[in-house]
């Protein structure tokens, strides 16, 4: 995945060395439009964030500080849950960013000795709840069977 070259200066600054793994979220981390990368190294990994119009910001957070790793899978999207020192940060990326995600995980996985939980997102919906089945006239039922 590309990094800006901005980050990578930042990358470079803070002695981070180079990225091992780099994927790109689609909304900032408030989940305002906007965009956000998740760049990991050997022991460290790194967020930035930026809403639209807005300077990047960036925490970087050591592989031993994160306490939970989650990939969930909606279909058409996949989510990125990091808990670490008391806080939860949600990302949101795109199918393509599998492979990324997953190198990722690995890395949390191989320096914190634990898994990342791989799953399925439960899917949500905004259209209010059936209350009852809506009765259908013979006519409607007839052209619905023929259809």
């Amino acid at each position: 995945m590309y990094l800006p070259i901005e980050l990578g200066d930042q990358l470079r600054r803070d002695g981070c060395g180079e990225p091992q793994a780099v994927a790109r979220g689609l909304y900032d981390l408030e989940g305002n439009l906007g965009e956000s990368y998740v760049v990991a190294g050997d022991h460290w990994l790194m967020l930035f964030s930026k809403r639209v119009g807005q300077p990047f910001t960036s925490r970087r957070l050591g592989m031993e500080e994160i306490d939970e790793l989650v990939i969930q899978d909606d279909r058409a999207f996949l989510h990125l849950q990091i808990q670490a020192a008391g806080q939860k940060f949600h990302l949101k990326f795109s199918t393509w960013d599998r492979v990324d995600l997953d190198k990722i995980a690995a890395l949390w996985s191989e320096h914190s000795g634990r898994l990342a939980v791989d799953g399925e997102a439960p899917i949500q919906t905004t259209a209010p709840p059936a209350t009852s089945s809506p009765e259908l006239d013979p006519l409607t039922a007839f052209c619905a069977s023929v259809h």
